[in-house]
Order: C-alpha cells, then sequence, then structure tokens
C-alpha cells in the first residue's frame, strides 16, 4: 500500500481477506476509505499481482509466535532466577532460625516433665491435663515479647489455683515435689481484627506445663521471663492461641491449664492475676492443702508495672473460709498492667 496514502492498513487488509470477488472489495473500500475508485483499483491490482492474501494472517501469526516465545523465554529466565535467589534466602533464614532457636517440632519439653513424675504423681497431672496436651511441640526462645491485648476487650478474667496437692519443700530443689494446678479461663472479645491472642504462664519453680484446653489451635514459645512485677519468674510458657475464626465483637472462651512444680516457695507464698487491659471482672480463687492451712492472708496490687505494692484489702470481694483452705477475691474491674496478688503463710 505504499505510496497511496491509505490511513488503516490493516482494514484494508481484512477487507481483501474477508471478499472473495474483486467487486465486493471495491465496494468494501469505496465503504470505508471514501469514493477514489481509481485509488482501490490500484491497491487492487497491486495486490493480485505481487501478493498472496491468505498468507498475510500466516506470516502475521508467525511473527507474533516469535515475539511470544522470545519474551516468554525472558519470562522464564526471570522466574528461575527469583526462584533460586528465593530459595538462597529462605536457606540463610532458616539456618539463621535454627542458630536462634530449636525446631520445635524436635523440642517435646513437656512429655519429658512427664517422664520424670513419680508413678504416684502421674494419675493427677493427666487428669488435670490430657496426655494429648503434653505431647504438643515447644519452640524455645530467649526474647519471649510481653504480650499486647489493646485488640482485645476483656469482659472476665478469673484464675483458680489449687495447692491440694502441694507439700513443702526445700528451695531450689529439682526434684519435682511440690505440684501447683492452676486453671485461668478468660472471656474476651476483639477490638480490631486479629489472629492471636498471646498468653504467659510462668513459675520460679522446677519445671513447668501448659495448654489451652479450650478447642482452640495454639503454639507454645518456651523461655526466659518478660520481666513484669512479681511475674519474674524462672521460666514461662507463652500460649499464642489462633483466634481467626472469632469475629470483631463477638465474645468467645479461652480455658488455660498449667501445672508448676516447686514454684510456690514455703516461705513466701504468693500467686496473682495480671491483667493487661482495661476493664472487666476478674477473681483470683486459692484451695489450700488440708496439711498446709492459709494464714494471714494479704490482697495487694501493683499497678502500671510499679515495684512498691499498694493494700488492696477491701477493694472487691475478698472471702476467707474458716478452715484456711479457701480464699476468694472478686475484682469489680481490672485495671491495665495490673498485677493483683495474694499473699498468705503457711504458718499462724
Amino acid at each position: 500500500m505504499n505510496g497511496e496514502n491509505v490511513a488503516l492498513d490493516e482494514q484494508v487488509v481484512n477487507v481483501l481477506k474477508t471478499f472473495s470477488s474483486d467487486k465486493q472489495r471495491l465496494e468494501a473500500l469505496r465503504a470505508i476509505l471514501g469514493s477514489d475508485d481509481e485509488k482501490f483499483r490500484r491497491i487492487l491490482s497491486k495486490v493480485k499481482a505481487k501478493v498472496d492474501v491468505g498468507r498475510l494472517s500466516l506470516r502475521q501469526q508467525s511473527n507474533w509466535s516469535l515475539r511470544l516465545i522470545i519474551v516468554g523465554l525472558f519470562l522464564l529466565a526471570l522466574s528461575i532466577l527469583a526462584f533460586v535467589s528465593d530459595r538462597a534466602i529462605s536457606r540463610d533464614r532458616d539456618e539463621s532460625s535454627k542458630r536462634s532457636m530449636p525446631s520445635a517440632e524436635n523440642d517435646h519439653a513437656f512429655r519429658s516433665v512427664l517422664q520424670h513424675l513419680t508413678p504416684n504423681q502421674r494419675p493427677e497431672a493427666l487428669a488435670f491435663i490430657p496426655a494429648q496436651f503434653w505431647d504438643h511441640a515447644v519452640s524455645q526462645r530467649a526474647d519471649l515479647p510481653i504480650p499486647d491485648w489493646s485488640a482485645f476487650e476483656i469482659h472476665e478474667s478469673n484464675d483458680v489455683f489449687d495447692l491440694t496437692h502441694w507439700k513443702t519443700f526445700v528451695p531450689g530443689e529439682r526434684d519435682l515435689i511440690s505440684p501447683v494446678f492452676v486453671e485461668g479461663e478468660i472471656i474476651l472479645a476483639k477490638r480490631r481484627p486479629v489472629d492471636q491472642f498471646r498468653v504467659a504462664f510462668g513459675t520460679e519453680g522446677a519445671a513447668l506445663v501448659a495448654a489451652c484446653i479450650s478447642p482452640q489451635p495454639y503454639e507454645i514459645e518456651f523461655g526466659q521471663a518478660t520481666g513484669l512485677v512479681k511475674t519474674n519468674f524462672i521460666t514461662e510458657a507463652h500460649l499464642i492461641i489462633d483466634v481467626r475464626r472469632y469475629q470483631v465483637g463477638e465474645k468467645f472462651r479461652l480455658t488455660i491449664r498449667g501445672i508448676m512444680w516447686n514454684g510456690l516457695l514455703p516461705d513466701d507464698p504468693w500467686v496473682a492475676l495480671v491483667s493487661l487491659a482495661d476493664g472487666g471482672t476478674g477473681k483470683i480463687l486459692v484451695t489450700g492443702s488440708p496439711a498446709s492451712p492459709l494464714w494471714n492472708v494479704g490482697y495487694f496490687k501493683y499497678p502500671n508495672g510499679q515495684n512498691n505494692p499498694i493494700n488492696a484489702r477491701g477493694q472487691g470481694t475478698q472471702l476467707i473460709a474458716m478452715d484456711g483452705r479457701r480464699v476468694v477475691w472478686e475484682i469489680d474491674h481490672l485495671e491495665k498492667n495490673c498485677v493483683y496478688e495474694i499473699q498468705w503463710t503457711f504458718e499462724p
């Protein structure tokens, strides 16, 4: 079409391919490009003399196919390069992770604790925390964070401490002699979309086992204490509980159980409820051993992480059984970043 001032070459090609007779082609060209019959006849004579109209599309397809092959090979090369690079980065990351934290799949710390229990202790421990929870893999960490509850509204937080099987022991004793059974129940709701709820369980004692026994998947991170006042434990187990199934504003319940051995010192016994969110009610219930009743009970709180306790006697409902085997503290409003503590002695 060179020299004929045809604006849209592809339209001319389509006309020539679509119509089989010269008359139809002329009429179509006239309709598209105007009324210069002489120009149309010259175009038609050129095409008939030098061009196989049927091969125009094949040549065009070949050109496009070649281009697509070149582009495809280029993209494939980029993909291979990205894959190799990603594998290298992942391998480096995995090696770094292995150096800083042992594999969770191979660390069954709680099963090891169970194997060190005496035959008399096992039935009680397994009745409180069923066997399948002792097999839960544990990840060791040296940098456990302080749990952040800002995305949640706490409606109730209740901790029950069972000292029924507690026995006097020598501080620093490594044999698993004196267990305390703890159950925590939290009723809460999300303030905004969030996937996980982290809660810490700790002890100053020789061993610790913890589990989420309500029907939520969870992971466990095990390590040194976070440094909260009155929770500066030697060891902590953090339960990272999957809460993706719950909608914002929907109430749900988490139930956590733990057993700590040699963690309640004979000369400085105390238990605590830690509140990390403002609002909701709280309750601490302590059940004592028949052989070791609770005397000289005191109630204290440590607001905003301060070291010096505030005497909280008379705040909320505080009850002590006449035989010294049961203490209850019901808290009307939990303060944010506040530790609520019950202290006592085992001697009158």
